[in-house]
């Protein structure tokens, strides 16, 4: 696993990529539903309950950010989680 964090222009990136098996763009379409919660062993056999990036992208809508993936089949997962800069009568 690899993270990385640096300034945006308008605020910052953190980026998080694995190496593991990856999923195709029919697979990632299904990451964001509610509806139908989608669950894919990891590379390793752990699970999950499928809710975890539902709510870890409405926070960051809730910020004013934007919570993007890409995962190529056989490439692993990158995640990408943009945050808006604090206003300036915030910042400290």
């Amino acid at each position: 696993i690899r993270l990385a964090a640096r300034r945006a222009p308008e605020g910052a990136l953190i980026e998080i990529a694995d190496s593991g098996t990856g999923m195709g763009d029919a697979d990632l379409a299904k990451l964001f539903r509610v509806e139908t919660p989608f669950r894919q062993p990891g590379t390793e056999g752990e699970t999950g309950i499928g809710m975890g990036l539902i709510v870890a992208r409405e926070l960051a809508q809730q910020q004013g950010g934007q919570l993007e993936l890409e995962s190529p089949q056989g490439q692993g997962l990158r995640c990408r989680l943009y945050l808006p800069a604090a206003p300036e009568s915030l910042a400290v």
